[in-house]
């Protein structure tokens, strides 16, 4: 009956194990969408330069290219490939949960007052999917740790050299 109990135990755990692969999989495929998105509003930003004045197009300009920017960085973050890995090993907090929280918070704040021609509350809205984004990765974070106080074991910090 012990060894019983035992396998049973051990079984729940791989399939809790696989299940939270499995959200862990869903949380980086939506933030990876986010960062997608992110390019686009930037690219969008770019194109509606052409009727604004010297200094207000110089401010798009800008602020499209910190959207496009950070949005590689997102999708970066997301992919995990030895190509993408060497890339964010100027960026380490990219590589952690409660970093990207960070991350897509400060984007969130930065992203908040932009807006696109005749759609001035895409900048909100696409603040509110990376603030959602920051939130799910925050609820990522405190899931792994509260796994490794239950089972007692120390958590592994990802180095990339």
């Amino acid at each position: 009956m012990l060894t019983r109990d035992r396998t049973m135990a051990a079984g729940e755990e791989r399939t809790s194990v696989k299940a939270c692969r499995t959200i862990e999989i869903i949380v980086r495929v939506i933030c990876f969408i986010i960062g997608i998105l992110l390019i686009v509003l930037g690219c969008f930003m770019f194109a509606s330069v052409g009727g604004a004045s010297v200094d207000a197009g110089f401010q798009i300009c800008v602020q499209a290219f910190y959207c496009v920017v950070f949005g590689i960085l997102c999708c970066f973050a997301e992919i995990r490939h030895e190509k993408t890995i060497c890339l964010l090993k100027w960026v380490l907090f990219l590589n952690a949960y409660l970093g990207r929280c960070v991350f897509y918070v400060f984007l969130g704040i930065i992203v908040f007052p932009l807006g696109v021609g005749a759609i001035p509350y895409l900048g909100k809205i696409m603040a509110a999917l990376l603030w959602a984004a920051a939130g799910l990765n925050l609820i990522m974070w405190i899931g792994r740790r509260c796994a490794h106080v239950e089972t007692g074991k120390k958590m592994d910090v990802v180095v990339v050299v």
